[in-house]
């Protein structure tokens, strides 16, 4: 049974009165524990797409049905914009969901410790974000996101302002963080690679909503995105976007 359930779902905006569709008629089903990825070229609507899931925003047509309807105010969302307030230090910045919901300051303190030490941030808890490189700064808003405890996580390319060695280590602490937490993941991206390493479904996304394919990644704890196996899903996956 699915967890989040997309149902005919379109989005159109217009142009000189002409109609110009981002989606139409597009459904899919989500489910619990998974690390879906939705993989396109730029201008498909993917971050869209995971607005209208977040109820950021609403569809033309169509609807979003999540199973446990509580769920939609249970969701973390990670942008490729830091977000962070200059103005607060680390610990702060990660305690400002957790303050919103009114946890009591001790509990909501650990919580935050409890992150930070994950991310490998505890000892930077009391820095300025100005203090911080991108790949800091990106881990702080991770683990902002992760105290809340949300059930779903939702991801908008993360890591693509990051140089490559940076991003490569983030990735890295998604998937173990995800590995412990097992929380739903949504992850947005237009960069191949980075699907394949972490993804166990990945959904590409072509014009107008159109799913070219769902593609189910084998359980793999250490993945060589150089074997037989990712090379032929690379090559599918590039033959299918064109």
């Amino acid at each position: 049974m699915s967890l989040i359930s997309i149902l005919r779902l379109e989005k159109k905006f217009y142009i000189n009165k002409k109609p110009i569709y981002l989606f139409k008629n597009l459904n899919l089903s989500i489910y619990e524990k998974e690390f879906l990825v939705i993989l396109g070229p730029n201008g498909v609507g993917k971050t869209t797409l995971l607005n209208i899931i977040a109820g950021l925003e609403e569809p033309t047509n169509g609807k979003v049905v999540i199973n446990k309807k509580e769920l939609q105010k249970n969701m973390g969302i990670i942008f490729q914009e830091f977000s962070l307030f200059p103005w607060k230090t680390v610990i702060k910045n990660v305690l400002v969901g957790l303050e919103i919901k009114g946890i009591n300051k001790k509990k909501a303190n650990n919580l935050a410790l409890k992150y930070l030490k994950l991310l490998n941030l505890l000892k930077f808890k009391n820095e300025y974000p100005y203090k911080l490189s991108a790949g800091m700064k990106q881990k702080v808003a991770v683990a902002r996101a992760l105290t809340v405890d949300p059930k779903i996580l939702l991801m908008d390319e993360p890591f693509a302002n990051l140089d490559v060695h940076t991003k490569k280590i983030l990735q890295e602490e998604i998937i173990k963080l995800w590995k412990k937490t097992k929380k739903t993941v949504i992850y947005v991206t237009h960069d191949i690679e980075e699907a394949l390493l972490m993804a166990t479904r990945i959904v590409l996304l072509g014009k107008k909503g159109v799913i070219k394919k769902i593609i189910k990644i084998k359980d793999n704890s250490h993945r060589n995105l150089s074997s037989d196996y990712f090379y032929k899903i690379n090559q599918e996956i590039k033959r299918r976007l064109i």
